[in-house]
């Protein structure tokens, strides 16, 4: 798009448009800069927005990376939690391991015959 310009001083006829840009990197391989974009022109706000799309696509891509790792450590997590939950519950009452995973207080509680067995796993 553009228009005809006859320069009678040098006798030539210009043609007066805007350049076929699309980004600020094909913006420099003509030679040009936005400095040389007129303000109102569409082609500045065509340069402006694909940049402006560019880095919203980039943002959009470590986002879904970030999440996709947040979901493996979530995943992970849980797998630890339920090797945490078996060995509490193997070693505990489970009304007592309950209540501590509930951050509740535990009631201590007196029994008057108890057996204590004390072991060792040789090469353990």
């Amino acid at each position: 798009k553009g228009q005809m310009v006859y320069d009678r001083e040098h006798n030539v006829l210009l043609y007066l448009c805007s350049p076929r840009v699309g980004n600020f990197h094909s913006l420099g391989r003509c030679g040009l800069s936005m400095n040389d974009i007129p303000v109102y022109d569409a082609t500045r706000e065509l340069i402006l927005n694909s940049g402006i799309f560019v880095m919203d696509h980039n943002r959009m891509h470590e986002l879904e990376v970030r999440t996709d790792k947040l979901r493996q450590k979530q995943i992970e997590l849980e797998g630890i939690n339920k090797r945490l939950d078996g060995l509490l519950y193997s070693i505990l009452p489970v009304t007592v391991a309950d209540r501590l995973r509930n951050r509740e207080f535990v009631e201590p509680e007196r029994f008057d015959d108890v057996t204590v067995l004390f072991s060792d796993i040789v090469e353990y």
